[in-house]
């Protein structure tokens, strides 16, 4: 079986997203390794700002409010999945972009991720725990998400 020293948890900050994180504390507890958290936000996406979608262009400050807001939260999941001092990472851009760079930047071997169920216009687009598996050179685990 590998072992493996660097794990990427990588989160949508949901509820059912804290089953995802404790497979993969499951995971760095049974090899010693280290755990990080990573979240990725685009400024568009719904639940960071009801004002934000309905503005043409995102007034630069606003993403710093969104990265403390997410900060925030990532480190609220963290403590909760019983891991106060995990590096949480918080990026603005492309999901399956940012995961892979953080992942390759941090020397990870494995990158633990939530799955959906996807339907229609997602399965044809793909989902980012697809993309990030095609774009990474490590190990990807995609738990599957209820919810």
């Amino acid at each position: 079986m590998q072992t493996y020293r660097h794990i990427l948890f990588a989160t949508d900050l949901s509820k059912p997203c804290d089953a995802v994180g404790k497979k993969a504390k499951d995971i760095a507890d049974a090899n010693s390794a280290t755990i990080s958290l990573i979240h990725v936000f685009t400024p568009f996406e719904s639940g960071y700002s009801p004002d934000i979608s309905m503005h043409g262009a995102v007034i630069p400050v606003v993403i710093p409010s969104l990265e403390e807001f997410a900060r925030s939260n990532l480190k609220q999941q963290a403590d909760r999945l019983g891991l106060p001092d995990a590096e949480c990472v918080v990026c603005v851009g492309s999901p399956k972009r940012e995961i892979v760079r953080v992942a390759q930047e941090r020397n990870v071997d494995l990158i633990v991720i939530g799955g959906h169920g996807l339907h229609g216009l997602e399965y044809i687009l793909g989902s980012t725990a697809d993309g990030v598996l095609h774009r990474t050179k490590c190990d990807v685990l995609t738990v599957r998400m209820d919810g």
